[in-house]
């Protein structure tokens, strides 16, 4: 994780809460910021940077097929 620069100099922190889905293949898909952190977008930006970045995942299954789940992920930035 990268601090935002801003955030840093100003002690900031905060729980940024990401949406995004787990495809049938594991990959992580359409990650979107459901709750910010107010007055300091870069959390956001970084939170979603991470959520994209992520390695794949193990697929959800119903009766053993792979199928798509929309998970939400709090992102917390603190020292």
């Amino acid at each position: 994780m990268d601090y935002p620069l801003n955030a840093r100099q100003n002690a900031a922190t905060g729980t940024v809460y990401v949406t995004f889905v787990i495809d049938k293949s594991g990959k992580v898909l359409s990650p979107e910021v459901l709750k910010s952190v107010d007055g300091y977008p870069e959390f956001s930006t970084e939170a979603v940077r991470l959520v994209s970045e992520m390695p794949t995942w193990k697929p959800g299954t119903i009766d053993d097929e792979p199928v798509n789940v929309r998970y939400n992920l709090p992102v917390r930035f603190a020292f």
